[in-house]
C-alpha cells in the first residue's frame, strides 16, 4: 500500500513538472558579454549573426549583453540603452524590456557590470555548466608601456573593456575580481573563460582566473577583429551536450580554420586548475634567478637574459610580453652545463619540470606557421620599470615580480 501510494504521488508530481512548464536545467549557459561600444562597434552585428546561425538549442541558452545601435547602426557613438538579448536561430528575444524602455545604460568596463549581466543568467537560465566569453579590445592584462586608445591617453595601463561612452577600462586583475565574485555567486567555478580579444593567454590573467574557472581559452597575441568563429565553434551544441573539452577544442580549432592561411594567429585552451603547481615552480626558478644575479654568475646569466629580447620572434605579442615556452628554452639551452658549485646548477631541473607543465596545461593549441612553436602561455618579462598595476595584482606579489625588478637593476 505505501509503495502504491508512492508511485502515484511520483506519477502526479511528474505530471505537474510537465505542465507547470518547469524544467531542469539545460546542460550549458553561455553568457556573452559584448564590450562595443568602441571602436570594435562595426563587428558587433556580425558576431550576433554567428551567434544566431546557431542559437539557443536543447543544450545551450546564449544570452548576450549589449548597447543597441543608433539610428546609423553604429554602437560607437550610441546613446541608446544597454540591452539583454536570448539569441534564438535567426532571431534575438529582449530579455530586459523595462531597462530598454527607461534608457538605462551601463557601463560595459564596470567589473560591477559584468557581475550582474552574470547574476542575471543565473537567474534566469540556470544550467549544469557556464561559459563566460568576453567580447571586446584589450591590450593586456595589466602592464604599462603600451599607449591606450585616444580617449584615454592620460592612462598607460593595459586594459579590457574599453567604454567609450564613459571614459572608462577595466584591468585584467579588475576583470579575475569579479570573475571571482560570480563564480562565489554561482556556488560553483565557472567552467570556461573565453577571452574574444587580445594578449589575454598570459600565465598572470589565468593565475588571476584559476580559483573560479576551469579553462580559459584565450590568445597570448593579436588577434584579428573577426575574432572568435561563432557558428563553427558552437555546432557541438547541435550535435548534442559537449563535454567542457570538447567545447574547449571546439572554439580553438574553429579559429584556425577562420585564419588559416592568411593570418597570423595562435589560440590555447588552458586548464587552470593544473596552473598553481606551474606558478610554485616558477617561484622557484626566480628566486635562483635572483641568487646568480646577485652573486659570482650575474655577468653570465644577464647575457643570457638579455639575449631572450633579442631573439624574441613573437611578434604578435604585446610588449614587454614573452612566450612561456620560448623563454624557458632560451635559458634552459643557454645554460649548458654549469660548472661545479655553481648556483645554476639548480636551476636546469627547475626549468625541465616547468616545460613539462606547461605541455599539461595547454590542453590544445593551434598555431600559424610563422609562429608555429608558440606554446600558448605568454608571461611578463621587462628590463624596465614595473607598472603599479602589475604590482598589485595576484602574480605581481610573487617572487618573479622581484626577480623582473633585480633584473632590471642590473
Amino acid at each position: 500500500m505505501v509503495k502504491n501510494q508512492k508511485f502515484i504521488f511520483m506519477l502526479l508530481f511528474g505530471l505537474f513538472v510537465s505542465q507547470s512548464g518547469i524544467a531542469k536545467n539545460k546542460p550549458w549557459t553561455v553568457m556573452v558579454y559584448m564590450a562595443g561600444v568602441n571602436f570594435l562597434s562595426p563587428m558587433v552585428d556580425r558576431t550576433l549573426k554567428e551567434l544566431m546561425a546557431i542559437g539557443s538549442n536543447e543544450n545551450v541558452d546564449i544570452i548576450v549583453q549589449v548597447h543597441q545601435p543608433d539610428e546609423s547602426g553604429w554602437f560607437f557613438t550610441t546613446k541608446k540603452p544597454t540591452v539583454i538579448l536570448h539569441v534564438q536561430r535567426g532571431k534575438t528575444v529582449v530579455l530586459n524590456p523595462v531597462d530598454v524602455k527607461n534608457g538605462i545604460t551601463y557601463d560595459s568596463a564596470d567589473p560591477q557590470t559584468l557581475v550582474d549581466f552574470c547574476g542575471f543568467c543565473n537567474d534566469k537560465f540556470p544550467s549544469d555548466k557556464t561559459a563566460l566569453i568576453y567580447w571586446g579590445p584589450a591590450s593586456g592584462y595589466g602592464y604599462n608601456h603600451l599607449e591606450s586608445p585616444p580617449a584615454y591617453k592620460e592612462n598607460k595601463t593595459r586594459a579590457l573593456g574599453y567604454d567609450d561612452r564613459h571614459k572608462s577600462l577595466m584591468s585584467g586583475p579588475e576583470f579575475g575580481e569579479a570573475v571571482e565574485v560570480i563564480a562565489q555567486n554561482l556556488k560553483k567555478p565557472i567552467d570556461l573563460v573565453g577571452f574574444d580579444t587580445a594578449f589575454m593567454a598570459s600565465v598572470d590573467m589565468g593565475t588571476a582566473l584559476s580559483q573560479a574557472c576551469k579553462v580559459m581559452v584565450a590568445t597570448p597575441g593579436e588577434i584579428n577583429a573577426l575574432g572568435f568563429e561563432y557558428k563553427n565553434s558552437f555546432q557541438v551544441f547541435e550535435d548534442g551536450s559537449p563535454s567542457l573539452e570538447e567545447l574547449a577544442v571546439s572554439m580553438v580549432e574553429s579559429f584556425k580554420i577562420r585564419f588559416e592561411p592568411s593570418h597570423d594567429y595562435t589560440l590555447s585552451a588552458c586548464c587552470l586548475t593544473e596552473l598553481a603547481q606551474l606558478d610554485d615552480t616558477l617561484s622557484l626558478i626566480a628566486i635562483e634567478l635572483m641568487q646568480s644575479l646577485q652573486n659570482q654568475d650575474k655577468y653570465f646569466l644577464k647575457k643570457l637574459l638579455d639575449k631572450c629580447f633579442t631573439l624574441n620572434k613573437q611578434l604578435i605579442f604585446a610588449n614587454n610580453t614573452m612566450d612561456l615556452k620560448y623563454f624557458i628554452s632560451t635559458v634552459y639551452n643557454g645554460l649548458g652545463e654549469p660548472k661545479y658549485g655553481s648556483s645554476l646548477k639548480r636551476l636546469k631541473p627547475l626549468l625541465s619540470r616547468a616545460l613539462a607543465q606547461v605541455d599539461q596545461i595547454v590542453m590544445t593549441i593551434v598555431n600559424s606557421e610563422q609562429i608555429q612553436d608558440a606554446c600558448g602561455l605568454s608571461i611578463y618579462f621587462t628590463r624596465g620599470k614595473l607598472s603599479e598595476t602589475y604590482l598589485g595584482s595576484q602574480f605581481g606579489h610573487s617572487k618573479w615580480a622581484e626577480f623582473l625588478q633585480v633584473y632590471g637593476n642590473c
